[in-house]
């Protein structure tokens, strides 16, 4: 392309079985399996033809699954920020903290970061994540430094996601 130098094309297909449509109901599913069978397919580097099988529509259904955890976790409370010190090498001294976000399901249990941070990243909650993380950690160096358990220079530090970078939300976090 004229300007740009050489471009590279992939095709990314996503393909799904067909009996018959009875329906606007079975139109959706179908809809939600090829566009799961698109999403596999464009991880793929170079061209690829993704069929939509079980396993695809049992991890759909899992990822479906861990964003709704996601979304109840964080309209119920149960979004916890930990704060993991980070320690100075030279002087043994904790110079800040980094907030590390864990999820407390409705049973009690705690659903793993493993789980739900490639979910999320890929979804419209990682901004709500990220400010939930950043307002609680700020909290708790805030109690810390006002108790003189930590020096004022005392810091927190929270992953943000590029894609949340790039939104142009981030500033409005941190005023």
């Amino acid at each position: 392309v004229d300007g740009y130098g050489a471009v590279k094309l992939a095709l990314s297909l996503g393909v799904t079985e067909l009996d018959s449509v009875d329906g606007v109901g079975q139109v959706d599913r179908i809809t939600a399996a090829l566009w799961s069978s698109i999403r596999k397919a464009r991880k793929i580097e170079g061209h690829a033809v993704i069929a939509f099988d079980e396993a695809l529509r049992e991890e759909s259904m899992r990822l479906l699954r861990v964003e709704g955890e996601v979304r109840q976790a964080l309209d119920e409370h149960r979004v916890i920020a930990f704060l993991q010190p980070i320690v100075r090498g030279d002087t043994a001294v904790t110079a800040g903290f980094e907030a590390l976000v864990r999820i407390r399901l409705s049973d009690g249990r705690m659903l793993s970061p493993g789980e739900f941070i490639p979910v999320v990243e890929t979804s419209e909650l990682i901004a709500p994540l990220t400010a939930t993380v950043m307002q609680q950690g700020l909290a708790l160096l805030s109690r810390a430094i006002d108790q003189g358990l930590l020096a004022e220079a005392a810091f927190v530090a929270v992953n943000i996601a590029p894609q949340h970078l790039l939104s142009g939300t981030v500033p409005g976090l941190i005023e």
